[in-house]
């Protein structure tokens, strides 16, 4: 239910497309991977739902942009979008999720869910290369088996919110 009131306060916010302030309060169930970005050196990080409150709710969503850490308690701008009009690889993460956000329960679903997301945001190619590309990633096997399940639904057409940052947060993106 509160998921459900959330979509309609961002649809009502996109129609507007006003920035709205958002806290990044928890990581919420997930693992720590080893990810690189563009070749550089791996680091460890959190993939996994995230618990975020603005000042009528609380939600829970996925990192879309892993270039761009973000730390309990911080404060942000965001902007609610539709992936599917978004269009590119957001679209792509946003099918992706509009079909698992819901079901994906456990710690190793929600972290190959955010595996499979960043894949499609920096990849976006056909098939998910964890080890190769602009993205990669290292995690146990049923992580990633579970994030090259998740990565199939990614030309099934979907809708998510996508909540843009203003460079200054973490683009992150739900149901």
């Amino acid at each position: 239910m509160t998921q459900l009131l959330f979509a309609a306060a961002m649809i009502a916010s996109s129609a507007a497309n006003q920035p709205f302030t958002v806290r990044y309060a928890q990581s919420i169930t997930g693992h720590n991977v080893s990810v690189s970005l563009n070749g550089n050196r791996a680091k460890t990080t959190f993939a996994g739902k995230l618990g975020f409150q603005d000042q009528n709710r609380s939600w829970m969503s996925y990192c879309a942009q892993p270039g761009s850490p973000i730390r309990a308690g911080q404060f942000f701008q965001v902007r609610s979008l539709s992936s599917a009009k978004q269009g590119g690889n957001v679209a792509k993460a946003g099918n992706i999720v509009a079909k698992f956000f819901s079901s994906a329960q456990t710690a190793d679903q929600c972290a190959g869910l955010q595996l499979a997301i960043w894949e499609a945001v920096e990849d976006g190619g056909d098939k998910p290369h964890f080890l190769s590309g602009r993205f990669q990633a290292r995690a146990s096997e049923a992580v990633i088996a579970y994030a090259e399940a998740y990565y199939d639904a990614i030309d099934e057409e979907g809708d998510a919110i996508f909540l843009q940052s203003g460079g200054d947060g973490q683009d992150q993106i739900t149901t």
